[in-house]
């Protein structure tokens, strides 16, 4: 008799029903192991873009802090050392520097800040999918 049949016999001789979800897992193959990626973290490709596009913003107004302007390509963005940015990701859809579809954001100066630009699950600019963030005052973002 197995160690998780004793206690499983034990347990129901004092009412206590106990399901063993580990056993179940381990004789039907196992379950695949969890994903840390943000695809697992977000429902949908407009709710990953959404975060992705919020975390640039934030880099891009801590490079805007420690210039006093924004970074004229993502490369060097990504050269500010004390963003510590991850380093590109070998595929586009997993590449935090880009939205859920593969495609870089546009960085596009506003007046005295700037705008990020995704064209959305379509990929054409300016029509009504896409994910735009409008930041006013890049020294406040954070």
């Amino acid at each position: 008799m197995s160690l998780v049949t004793a206690r499983f016999e034990r347990d129901v001789r004092h009412g206590i029903a106990v399901v063993a979800i580990a056993c179940v897992v381990s004789s039907c193959g196992g379950a695949p192991p969890p994903s840390d990626g943000d695809e697992e973290l977000f429902r949908s490709p407009e709710a990953l873009t959404h975060a992705r596009i919020t975390n640039v913003a934030k880099w891009t107004g801590d490079y805007w802090r420690a210039y006093g302007r924004l970074p004229s390509t993502w490369d060097e963005l990504g050269k500010l050392a004390i963003l510590n940015l991850p380093p590109p990701a070998r595929d586009s859809l997993s590449d935090p520097r880009r939205d859920a579809w593969g495609r870089p954001f546009q960085l596009v100066p506003q007046g005295e800040g700037f705008e990020l630009r995704s064209n959305g699950p379509d990929g054409i600019a300016s029509t009504d999918d896409d994910i735009v963030l409008v930041i006013n005052e890049p020294g406040a973002v954070r």
